[in-house]
């Protein structure tokens, strides 16, 4: 599960901080995700980095972060702003410190 791209102890202090959940629907947190995609000029910064489920991080790929808001919002009846702000909290959250 840990890519190259990202040290082992930097993606549990991200799993850590989002409670090892996917932080769109709830479900178990498997992987991380890029808020703002790469390919749109995303970071690896822990700040443009949430625990996600494989669905939902397959799902939203690339797309601009918004759309894919609005698509979860339409798809589960959930209010946009309510899923925005939870993806906000998680992001702004410090990251848990580890003993090495």
């Amino acid at each position: 599960m840990c890519g190259k791209w990202i040290k082992p102890k930097r993606r549990t202090q991200i799993v850590l901080r989002d409670d090892g959940v996917c932080v769109y629907c709830g479900g178990l947190g498997e992987s991380l995700d890029h808020v703002v995609a790469r390919e749109r000029g995303g970071d690896n910064r822990s700040s443009n980095l949430v625990t996600a489920c494989f669905k939902c991080n397959s799902r939203k790929g690339d797309m601009p972060t918004i759309v894919w808001l609005r698509k979860l919002s339409d798809e589960s009846g959930e209010p946009l702003d309510e899923i925005s702000r939870r993806v906000r909290r998680h992001r702004d959250r410090r990251l848990p410190q580890l003993d090495d």
